[in-house]
């Protein structure tokens, strides 16, 4: 018994340094996905095709995860309503920037298109209303099945919708793109020190219950690590002229906060999953699991960064 404990033992560490040598191509492979996209973007404002598709495929792969999570509930929604509610929230974003008119109507301005995804959330949780009305056969269950849908179509969609917004928040199609990027890193560089912090000097536990491997000392880690980049961000962008009229101290605010809201979007995921009585939300990424698990943190960060972004824009026009 004790040799097959120290074999165990033995091996761990090199469980270790293989789930990690997976995380960080599969990391590694997903940021040069998505910097191409936006790259090749910036030659094709205010559509920006390439982002599109990205945000396609996320929409549809997260919002099945989640879809099938719920079933393990159990929570009998259907995967493809799902799916098709979780593709339209945040592509109804395009309806506002269909063309240079609608571009120009918001550069240089706080973007105010948050509508079309907020109509097209409460349209798609309205039919999921009359779906459940239609096929209705007895009680127990009908209310239960609305509220997954409308969780899944909150969730992705909706919260997923802030992340596209930000492509357009901006003067210029560089600024937005730089905007976007910082977000998306602030939130994921919170996730990477986080991750290591807690290995180095993790002792006590954030949430044993949710998430046994989340520490304090990883989360301290995770806050410095976003507030160090997005600092350096804001002043790369106020140096180079991309993202001008950002003072370092705003910089600061925004890593700060914004590495906050990561961090928790990460344990309310985690809420989801050992809700649901699984480990990842699927084994599509390699030494991540799912692609939610991945984008959990900057589901939770975007909106926060929105209206971070948008408060600092309307001081910077003198609202307050």
């Amino acid at each position: 018994m004790a040799t097959v404990e120290a074999a165990s033992l033995s091996k761990a560490p090199t469980r270790d340094r293989a789930s990690l040598r997976k995380r960080i191509i599969s990391g590694v492979l997903m940021s040069v996905i998505i910097l191409a996209a936006l790259i090749a973007d910036l030659w094709f404002p205010p559509i920006y095709p390439f982002f599109g598709v990205v945000v396609l495929i996320i929409a549809v792969v997260t919002s099945w995860e989640l879809s099938k999570l719920l079933l393990l509930f159990p929570m009998p929604v259907r995967p493809w309503f799902c799916i098709l509610g979780s593709i339209a929230i945040p592509l109804s974003v395009w309806m506002t920037a269909w063309g240079s008119p609608a571009y120009a109507a918001f550069v240089g301005s706080v973007n105010p298109n948050f509508r079309p995804p907020f109509a097209v959330f409460c349209s798609f949780a309205m039919i999921a209303f009359m779906l459940e009305a239609i096929f209705y056969t007895s009680p127990g269950k009908a209310m239960m099945v609305i509220a997954g849908h409308m969780f899944v179509f909150f969730y992705v969609g909706l919260l997923g919708s802030f992340v596209v917004l930000l492509h357009w928040f901006g003067s210029s199609a560089a600024e937005g793109t730089y905007i976007l990027v910082m977000t998306i890193f602030t939130a994921k560089f919170c996730d990477i020190g986080a991750f290591f912090a807690g290995r180095k000097f993790g002792r006590h536990k954030m949430s044993p219950v949710l998430s046994p491997g989340k520490t304090i000392e990883g989360s301290i880690g995770g806050m410095l690590t976003s507030t160090a980049f997005a600092t350096l961000a804001v002043l790369l962008g106020e140096w180079t002229g991309v993202m001008p009229g950002f003072p370092w101290y705003a910089g600061a605010i925004f890593g700060l906060v914004v590495g906050f809201a990561a961090m928790i979007g990460d344990l309310m995921e985690s809420l989801i999953k050992r809700d649901c009585r699984a480990k990842d939300a699927s084994d599509n990424v390699p030494g991540f699991g799912g692609v939610l698990d991945v984008v959990d943190s900057v589901f939770f960060s975007a909106p926060v960064a929105y209206l971070l972004l948008s408060i600092w824009k309307a001081h910077e026009r003198g609202w307050f």
